[in-house]
C-alpha cells in the first residue's frame, strides 16, 4: 500500500504476469481482485469489471465461495461507479 495508485497498478500487473507463469490459479485470482479494486480507485471501472469477472471465474472453478462473494461485492461497487459516469 506504499506509493501512488499508478505505481501500485504497475506492481500488481508485474505480479500477475509472474503468477500466471507459475500457474498458481489462486494467486492469479487474488492479484486480479486487487488489481480490479486498484483500477476502480483510478476510475478505470470498465477494466476493473473485466478483471474482477476473470477472478470470479477462477474462484468459481476453485469452489471458493467466500472469494466469489468478495468478487460480487467488488463487481457491484464497480458497476455502480460506472453508472455514475
Amino acid at each position: 500500500m506504499v506509493g501512488d495508485r499508478v505505481e501500485r497498478n504497475q506492481l500488481l500487473t508485474c505480479a500477475l504476469i509472474l503468477e500466471r507463469e507459475r500457474g498458481s490459479d489462486y494467486q492469479v485470482a487474488q492479484i486480479l481482485r486487487h488489481l480490479s479494486a486498484a483500477n476502480g480507485k483510478m476510475r478505470l471501472h470498465e477494466e476493473g469489471v473485466r478483471l474482477v469477472k476473470e477472478a470470479l471465474e477462477i474462484y468459481e472453478r476453485l469452489g471458493d465461495m467466500v472469494k466469489q462473494a468478495q468478487c460480487f461485492i467488488l463487481l457491484a461497487w464497480l458497476l455502480v461507479e460506472l453508472v455514475r459516469l
